[in-house]
């Protein structure tokens, strides 16, 4: 068994063309995409890259609560997979920058071709490639031209949007980039595994643009742009190729997956191998996802549903400095423009109480047990429901 993890650290869920984007030009994932299996509802349990590095290693949620004290680590610069070392996998991990210059590029090129072959050699094995580029590297309009054409139709644009669309074009540049670097790597892959490892592209966390501090501000940080993550799982011989998993997934997956993968039995943790849904042996494995964060003294909760997108200012207490929570319809407000907070209030109330509870589920000793979705029928509806239905309600 060999599986490669490409983590294309700061990939924008909204400049792939596999979910959506349609003016990138982006080949080569689009080639990955249309040759795996598509999950179109992954989020991330906390973007934090530390946090998120140790849910990878240990298939447990970190969402942070009041009052506790979460020290600094360096598991940026663990190993992730050491929970698979130990059980006879060859686990190696390798950050890239993707190189600008050509002579850099020759010199990545070779190196990497080592890697992958040592990596094949292997009976089990995986190998991590990070690319950290998207959310550091800097594109000037001169070296991607035809990315920068202005497409404005004269009309004045307010300095935000300008600024937004600046930030898109450069932004965009980058991922271009990095979709030629990945090209190679397709080639290079298929040339050395001979089509017979698992190939997995995803990231820790999205990346933000300005849309919700240039155009329409916001107190939460986990907004659609940061939490909804790409997963892209190319099989052996592309097998599923085309199909698209519309089930909600979290980050807490990938390790039952990857134990699963390898043969080895499930250990105690808080998410489930995605292999029934590679495979199209089930539809569901849970009925919403959570995602907390700590952002200086402030911690925050989302809770995400197929209908909704609730976001809980935990700390400082709500309504404190304006921070209200957030209710989205989900996905047709998919960029969450439009809070719909004031006007379901109850269903609200309900979906506080269901994140309280599942922070306290994660905490909890024995097996994982995540409270239910509430209902959301509100006394108005049912009043409305009784009304239009003379058989339901009273004698």
């Amino acid at each position: 068994m060999k599986i490669l993890v490409v983590v294309a650290s700061g990939l924008h869920i909204g400049f792939v063309g596999c979910y959506g984007n349609d003016w990138v030009v982006t080949p080569n994932l689009d080639r990955l995409a249309a040759e795996s299996v598509v999950f179109d509802q992954h989020i991330a349990a906390n973007p934090q890259p530390d946090a998120a590095v140790r849910i990878w290693q240990t298939g447990r949620y970190l969402l942070p609560m009041p009052g506790e004290i979460v020290l600094p680590t360096q598991a940026k610069h663990q190993e992730r997979f050491s929970a698979l070392k130990g059980n006879g996998v060859v686990c190696n991990e390798l950050r890239l920058q993707v190189p600008r210059a050509e002579t850099d590029s020759r010199k990545s090129r070779v190196v990497l071709s080592e890697v992958l072959e040592r990596w094949t050699v292997q009976k089990n094995s995986l190998l991590q490639l990070e690319v950290e580029m998207l959310q550091h590297a800097e594109v000037t309009p001169e070296e991607s031209p035809e990315l920068y054409e202005d497409d404005e139709d004269g009309e004045p644009v307010e300095e935000n949007e300008k600024e937004f669309q600046t930030r898109q074009q450069h932004y965009a540049a980058m991922v271009n980039r990095f979709d030629q670097w990945l090209g190679r790597l397709l080639d290079e892959v298929e040339r050395v595994s001979r089509a017979d490892a698992y190939f997995l592209l995803t990231t820790y966390s999205g990346h933000s643009l300005g849309e919700h501090s240039l155009l329409s501000p916001s107190w939460s940080h986990l907004h659609e742009e940061i939490i909804h993550i790409p997963l892209i799982i190319r099989l052996p011989r592309s097998a599923e190729a085309g199909r698209r998993v519309f089930a909600l997934t979290q980050p807490v997956d990938i390790l039952p997956t990857l134990r699963e993968l390898f043969g080895l039995l499930p250990a105690a943790g808080h998410g489930q191998s995605l292999l029934p849904l590679l495979h199209g042996k089930t539809n569901r494995i849970r009925a919403y996802t959570c995602t907390g964060l700590q952002a200086g003294e402030h911690i925050q909760w989302n809770l995400r549903s197929p209908e909704w997108s609730f976001h809980f200012p935990v700390q400082p207490p709500a309504g404190e400095n304006g921070r209200e929570p957030l209710l989205y319809v989900w996905p047709d407000d998919r960029w969450e423009v439009n809070n719909l907070h004031q006007h379901h209030l109850e269903w609200a109330e309900r979906l506080e109480r269901t994140l309280h509870a599942f922070v306290e589920a994660t905490r909890a000793a024995g097996p994982f047990q995540p409270p239910p979705l509430p209902d959301f029928i509100t006394r108005e509806e049912d009043a409305q429901k009784d009304e239009s239905d003379p058989t339901e309600g009273g004698a």
